[in-house]
């Protein structure tokens, strides 16, 4: 099988971006409630006082934190547990792991130019590493459509062979390892057709599915993106707007609500956006977080079914994936959303 692809993402992206979801939402440990817009609104009012309250117009609407040197960390957890119908034991497979984000150059394609964020997935002191080409304006936060494994001119710091094996192949080798104890060839075949409908999926909602060109303006009100580029972020943000990622497939995103965060990080407001797509299932779950100082995490929730060659459920594999921002260091502050006070 090919590799699990998880980015965030984004990736992020995010890539990103790229978790651990109860079976339809996101889980409560870690975001607290809903913020009010009254609450908003008083963030905005002790921001023109000089509280730490940061407002949310503080400026425009622009609100991804794009400083070369920012830094982010964040611990991902991906569980996959496979539930045979026979009543035979599950299999289950739990892998943790850290990823850094880091600011780190500008390149230009043609006549746009992105600061290049980089991504890095750390096991064993090894690191698989992705960038992404990022820019922003008043309306949206913009990935060129490049392939992200690509490594950009401008940054010389990486210059050494990447891991053999990220986390997430390493996780694959381990199901395939347990596959093999399966006598059923039958079986062992059901469970792989699953487990790539999965990694599709995964692969899907990290990368975002770059490639599409589409002239980005209005399509009955919803924003698609530019030509050459993906639409992380339509702003302003604010719960109830929607967006195209891409049209074809349909990629889209919604703001849901204005949450509190609770993470190794600190406290954090941020934008809960939920992913929606003609190639997702209707018990899938995809959301990604966002606030003025990034990308804050990201979690799904994906289920495939295992058939038979009658087309009967043999079983099914449950994805649950969590990413979370452990460590943050930006150079300098936007100001284009809210912010909790005591981090």
């Amino acid at each position: 099988m090919r590799a699990f692809l998880v980015r965030n993402i984004a990736g992020a992206l995010f890539g990103s971006v790229l978790m651990m979801l109860g079976a339809c939402a996101p889980d409560s440990s870690s975001v607290t409630r809903p913020v009010t817009h009254s609450e908003v609104a008083r963030s905005a009012d002790q921001a023109s006082i000089g509280s730490p309250l940061l407002g949310v117009v503080a400026s425009g609407n622009q609100i991804y934190p794009l400083d070369l040197g920012n830094r982010w960390a964040y611990e991902r957890h991906l569980s996959q547990v496979l539930h045979p119908t026979d009543g035979s034991p599950q299999m289950v497979f739990d892998r943790r792991w850290f990823a850094t984000r880091e600011l780190v150059c500008e390149e230009a394609i043609g006549a746009r130019t992105y600061r290049i964020e980089r991504q890095t997935d750390e096991l064993a002191g090894l690191g698989a590493h992705n960038w992404l080409w990022l820019r922003q304006d008043n309306a949206g936060l913009y990935e060129a459509d490049v392939d992200i494994s690509t490594v950009p001119a401008c940054d010389d710091l990486i210059r050494v062979a990447r891991a053999a094996a990220g986390p997430l192949e390493a996780a694959e080798s381990a199901i395939e390892r347990a596959l093999a104890d399966v006598p059923s060839a039958a079986a062992r075949s059901a469970w792989r057709a699953a487990l790539d409908l999965q990694r599709e999926k995964i692969e899907t909602i990290q990368a975002y599915m770059p490639g599409m060109r589409l002239a980005g303006t209005l399509r009955r009100g919803i924003r698609v993106p530019p030509e050459g580029e993906l639409l992380r972020l339509s702003y302003p943000l604010r719960p109830g707007v929607n967006w195209l990622v891409r049209p074809d497939p349909i990629f889209s995103s919604r703001v849901e609500a204005l949450e509190n965060l609770e993470m190794p990080a600190g406290r954090f407001l941020g934008y809960r956006i939920r992913m929606n797509s003609q190639l997702f299932g209707a018990t899938d779950r995809v959301y990604f977080w966002y606030g003025r100082d990034g990308f804050l995490r990201a979690a799904y929730h994906l289920l495939s079914e295992a058939t038979d060659d009658t087309g009967a459920i043999t079983g099914t594999v449950v994805s649950d994936y969590d990413e979370v921002l452990t460590h943050i260091e930006l150079v300098g502050q936007n100001g284009g959303g809210p912010r909790l006070a005591g981090r």
